[in-house]
């Protein structure tokens, strides 16, 4: 009988548990004033029991409602929306792979969740494929970057699927950059009709986030992401033909 109304004061806190025993002292003040004819004293008392009683009630209904949405947070939906992002095409004659870099951004609107299984879907009349994102074969790629003078270094713990491997939270968003190689020379099919392309993820709920390329994401000009690292090539290294290799 006691125990319930002790945890409800260690519930509401200091201040909450405070108030609403504040207005029940109150209140029986304001029965002993009217009981002695005092009704001025004892209007004024029970006006201030109604404010404390509800003070305390509302801090102990706020703590409540805090552990119920951080509860929400964690076992909710969420909510993933994706921005595919710069892409880069370029077909790789010695493994007969076209090889697709995405600089993706992925934001949660929901609850919180990791982002797995990352894969990019080709579709056209003639061929429909859909592939996960490839792993670097090394810790440190090289990307060349047009004109041909400079290279990306692509690192496997800078990889989008690597940072998003760790929880995102609610109205969080996280950016990087992610590799797709897919059989055969599409590189003229992709760049003539990038909308042929979709890009998706799954959060821990297992249900897929997609969304379709367009024109605009193909750059002329190589865009650097903040912290990237590039290195400077010879006159001699030809364009493109540096990925794969090892810095």
């Amino acid at each position: 009988m006691v125990r319930r109304p002790v945890e409800f004061i260690k519930t509401a806190g200091l201040f909450g548990g405070g108030s609403v025993t504040l207005a029940i002292i109150l209140f029986l003040i304001t029965g002993l004033e009217h009981y002695w004819n005092q009704n001025v004293t004892a209007t004024v008392f029970a006006a201030l029991g109604i404010i404390f009683f509800c003070f305390g009630a509302f801090t102990a209904w706020n703590k409540e409602r805090d552990k119920y949405e951080a509860e929400v947070t964690k076992t909710g939906n969420p909510s993933f929306v994706l921005d595919p992002g710069q892409m880069h095409v370029w077909y790789d004659i010695n493994r007969g792979q076209t090889m697709i870099l995405l600089s993706p951004t992925l934001t949660n609107h929901g609850a919180t969740s990791a982002a797995f299984s990352w894969q990019i879907s080709f579709n056209s009349s003639m061929l429909r494929i859909q592939v996960p994102y490839s792993s670097l074969p090394d810790s440190a790629m090289r990307w060349i970057v047009p004109p041909g003078n400079r290279a990306l270094v692509l690192r496997n713990d800078k990889m989008l699927p690597f940072l998003t491997a760790e929880a995102v939270e609610r109205g969080h968003s996280k950016s990087g950059r992610i590799l797709f190689e897919l059989p055969g020379n599409l590189e003229r099919d992709i760049l003539a009709n990038p909308a042929s392309l979709y890009l998706g993820c799954s959060n821990r709920l297992n249900q897929l986030t997609w969304q379709g390329l367009s024109q605009s994401n193909i750059m002329s000009e190589f865009a650097a992401l903040p912290g990237e690292e590039y290195v400077a090539l010879g006159v001699e290294s030809p364009a493109r033909l540096a990925f794969p290799g090892s810095e």
